[in-house]
């Protein structure tokens, strides 16, 4: 069913009750906002299917109920009150799918993005395994041609949807690309990937999905993008004469939960590009190329410059007077030895390479 077809179906025939709907090339969703205990409005999707399959069937035309899914989006509590069997059509009763994919993008029921992450990590690394295999026989440019559209391609797709999801996705998503940078360079597993990065010029993941946000946001204020994205941005007006009037900052509006509303377009946006500095988003020619450099002062800059300070203090310390030092993790155990005893000692951070080992983060150096 195509989709102007599909259009102008769903406005004939319900477009009083099915207020939010979407048509893809072979795809309709119907969308319903309710309340657990409102049934009557789940009441609706079932007579608007009806509908829309005696009008396929007058055309000659056949709605496929095997492939029809339902999901059911809201919190733990508000979906346990709903029972597995929601929707009926042709005497078949569809229960609540755990996930489904749209244009790609597998969505659970919690929108937490865990399934999509997942699946996205396990065939990044498989196509990372693969390009290592064939590594020595090609050249750097070949390779990256081939981490771009086997690896990259996928962290970026759709990326935004993963503003503001939790530390664990990322670190996924992060060691992907980290795998992805090491193949592509050479480097050892053990190496610090922070420098790795910054010659590469890649930003991180969360980097990259600040990116994208930033960039919509970006468009959506010039008219580069749908409306209904320059709908949920608002100038801020300060009621009085302040400092900030005038600066060009977006209205924050206030959400009830960090996990859902906290995640929104309308919120992630504004706080976003209200962190900027006024010449990157006054940039109109060079906003791209300014905010990309930013993001990597703020990232990779930082870092790399903190690591090369740790590392000239070490030296210009090493050259007055010749010292023994006690390097000692985050948990606090000392890692000259080698099962990792040692007395536990808590101080302050720093990252530095260990002398005769794998890897590992220092947080105290103490002199003996």
């Amino acid at each position: 069913m195509g989709t102007s077809t599909s259009t102008v179906l769903v406005e004939k025939s319900y477009k009083d009750t099915i207020q939010n709907f979407h048509c893809y090339a072979d795809d309709t969703q119907l969308y319903v906002s309710a309340k657990p205990d409102e049934r009557h409005q789940l009441n609706k999707i079932e007579e608007c299917l009806k509908d829309i399959r005696h009008w396929m069937l007058t055309n000659f035309l056949s709605l496929n109920s095997e492939k029809t899914e339902v999901l059911v989006l809201g919190t733990r509590a508000a979906r346990s009150k709903l029972s597995d069997r929601i929707v009926t059509l042709d005497g078949l009763s569809f229960s609540s799918c755990a996930a489904v994919k749209d244009l790609g993008v597998i969505i659970d029921s919690s929108l937490s993005i865990e399934a999509h992450v997942d699946n996205i990590t396990r065939l990044a690394f498989f196509h990372v395994r693969n390009i290592n295999r064939i590594r020595n026989a090609l050249s750097f440019k070949d390779a990256e041609k081939l981490v771009h559209a086997f690896i990259t391609s996928r962290l970026d797709y759709c990326n935004a949807l993963l503003s503001g999801c939790s530390n664990r996705c990322i670190n996924k998503l992060q060691l992907v690309q980290n795998a992805a940078a090491r193949v592509l360079t050479r480097t050892k597993r053990y190496d610090h990937i922070t420098p790795i990065l910054s010659t590469l010029h890649w930003l991180p993941v969360k980097s990259r999905i600040d990116y994208k946000i930033l960039l919509l946001n970006y468009r959506a204020l010039n008219g580069l993008a749908p409306q209904y994205l320059r709908e949920l941005l608002v100038f801020y007006d300060p009621p009085r004469l302040l400092r900030s009037k005038g600066a060009g900052h977006l209205l924050v509006p206030r959400v009830v939960t960090a996990t859902a509303g906290g995640r929104a377009f309308s919120y992630r946006a504004p706080q976003l590009w209200n962190s900027l500095p006024i010449n990157v988003r006054d940039s109109v020619s060079m906003f791209k190329s300014r905010l990309k450099t930013y993001l990597f002062s703020q990232v990779l800059g930082v870092k790399d410059q903190c690591f090369q300070y740790v590392q000239r203090i070490f030296e210009l310390d090493a050259m007055c007077q010749p010292r023994e030092y006690i390097l000692v993790d985050e948990a606090g155990f000392n890692l000259t030895t080698r099962r990792r005893r040692g007395q536990n000692i808590i101080g302050h951070c720093a990252v530095v390479e260990v002398p005769d080992q794998r890897g590992g983060n220092v947080t105290v150096c103490c002199n003996q």
